[in-house]
């Protein structure tokens, strides 16, 4: 047996308490039912009894000691669980953050930007092609649609045609479409608003699937939304 650790048992006063009113009390019975015990002729086929009474406060005495030591086992326990649960949130979280970090990868090299105040471009400087582009003026106010393209092709640059020395670009095939269905690597496609005016409360917004199937909202300010869903797109999320 460990004797530090029942030194220390009792050393809590509630366990001595206890053990001393157990003691307290098998003594008061033993008065009521034999009297003053002190005043009494041996008689030694009471032996077996107080045996057994002794060993039931033995027994109780170990059964306490037990329990205590079952309570310190269950609140160290506790502690670990807790610490433990915590470290699991952590690593959660880190590898959400990670996620949302390698989905983003593609998303970020597609830019969108105003060629004049008509035409609103769409470029795919990633590695791999994009898909379901569509592109909306909306309202920078009320986040709601101001103008849908009244056409949408590939948007290709004018061999040896430059102007401030920047090559000039047209689109080519051009289709009074909403949506451009697939965009490769290193190319772009254009969306021609005709007769919109520039206006402060507009903001061009495209949305497209990358390769991996998730569906982006990107404005002209470069700010990147999860969408997912591929449910069309009329308000812009901010």
């Amino acid at each position: 047996m460990n004797w530090r650790l029942v030194v220390s048992y009792f050393k809590d006063w509630r366990n001595g308490s206890v053990a001393g009113g157990s003691l307290l009390v098998g003594f008061l019975v033993g008065l009521l039912i034999f009297g003053a015990p002190w005043h009494l002729p041996a008689d030694w086929g009471d032996v077996p009894t107080w045996l057994l009474a002794l060993f039931a406060l033995i027994g109780g005495w170990v059964g306490l000691y037990q329990l205590h030591i079952l309570r310190e086992q269950f609140g160290e326990e506790v502690r670990l669980n807790a610490k433990r649960d915590g470290l699991m949130d952590k690593w959660l979280a880190e590898a959400k953050r990670r996620s949302v970090s390698e989905r983003r990868v593609q998303a970020e090299d597609i830019v969108i930007h105003w060629s004049g105040y008509e035409i609103g471009v769409v470029e795919n400087s990633s590695r791999r092609p994009i898909s379901r582009i569509s592109c909306k003026v909306m309202s920078n106010v009320d986040q709601h649609l101001l103008r849908l393209p009244d056409e949408c092709g590939e948007r290709v640059a004018m061999q040896g045609i430059q102007s401030a020395g920047v090559p000039q670009h047209v689109i080519v095939a051009a289709k009074p479409l909403q949506e451009f269905k697939m965009l490769r690597p290193e190319a772009s496609c254009a969306f021609s608003f005709k007769g919109l005016a520039d206006a402060p409360d507009q903001v061009l917004v495209a949305w497209f699937t990358d390769d991996a199937g998730f569906r982006w909202q990107l404005d002209e300010y470069l700010h990147l939304v999860d969408v997912k869903d591929a449910m069309e797109e009329t308000e812009y999320r901010q």
